[in-house]
C-alpha cells in the first residue's frame, strides 16, 4: 500500500458559490444533507478537498454531522492517518472511524484491518460498521473466525488479541491500519495490553478515546 494514495487529493468542486447554487436549484447529484456539509466547509474557507466515499453512505442508516466529516478528515488528510480522536461520549467517534474506514476502502488504501475493543463491544463495532458503513468484518466471536492471520478485516477484544494463544500472530503480521477503541484502557505501561498495542505493526492508527491522554504513538 502507497501512503501516497491516501493523501492524493482531487478537487472536484468549481467553487462554494456554484455549490450553494446547485442545491438551492435542485440541481445536485448528492442529498441536500450532504450538500450542506459539503458548502459549509467550502464557505468557511476550508481546503475543498473530498471524502469521495461520502455519496456511498446510506443516510437512511446514518446522518453525517459536520464535525464527524471534519474529525475524519483531518485524520486521513492532516495528520499522516494516525490520529487520537477524543471527543466526549456520545459525539460519534465510532461514525468517524466508519467514514475513515469507508473513505479507505474506497481508494483501496486498507488491505488488512484490525479493530480492538473491548469484550463487550466488538459485536456492536460489527454490527454498526456493516448496517451503516457496508463494511463486512469478521468478529473473534463469530463461528467463522479462523485465526488472525486468516482474515483481512478483524474486529477483536483486546484480551483475545493478547491472549497466549493469539498474541504471536497478531504481531506477526504487518497490518495496514489499526484501530482501537477505548484506548484510555492501555495507557498503562505495565499491562500486557500496552505491550501488545507497544509492538504491533501497522501504517495507519486511530485511537478513540473519552479521556484526553497523550498518544504514545
Amino acid at each position: 500500500m502507497d501512503e501516497q494514495d491516501l493523501v492524493d487529493i482531487e478537487v472536484t468542486h468549481d467553487g462554494p458559490d456554484d455549490l450553494v447554487a446547485s442545491y438551492s436549484s435542485g440541481v445536485a447529484d448528492f442529498s441536500f444533507h450532504r450538500q450542506t456539509v459539503m458548502a459549509n466547509r467550502l464557505l468557511s474557507g476550508q481546503p475543498d478537498t473530498e471524502l469521495r466515499s461520502l455519496s456511498r453512505v446510506d443516510e437512511e442508516e446514518v446522518k453525517l454531522l459536520e464535525h464527524q466529516v471534519d474529525a475524519a478528515h483531518r485524520a486521513l488528510f492532516e495528520m499522516d492517518g494516525k490520529a487520537l480522536l477524543a471527543d466526549e461520549v456520545g459525539l460519534g467517534k465510532t461514525i468517524e472511524v466508519g467514514m475513515i474506514l469507508k473513505e479507505m476502502h474506497y481508494r483501496e488504501t486498507s488491505g488488512s484491518v484490525l479493530i480492538l475493543t473491548p469484550a463487550q463491544l466488538a459485536k456492536q463495532w460489527q454490527g454498526e460498521l456493516r448496517e451503516k458503513f457496508g463494511l463486512g468484518f469478521v468478529c473473534n466471536y463469530d463461528d467463522e473466525f479462523q485465526g488472525f492471520d486468516a482474515h483481512d478485516r478483524i474486529i477483536a477484544s483486546i484480551d483475545t488479541a493478547k491472549s497466549d494463544r493469539h498474541r504471536a500472530t497478531v504481531l506477526a503480521r504487518d497490518w495496514d491500519v489499526l484501530v482501537m477503541d477505548e484506548a484510555h484502557y492501555v495507557k498503562n505501561e505495565d499491562t500486557d495490553r500496552y505491550e501488545l498495542i507497544d509492538k504491533l505493526t501497522y501504517n495507519y492508527a486511530f485511537f478513540l478515546t473519552a479521556t484526553p491522554i497523550q498518544n504514545a504513538h
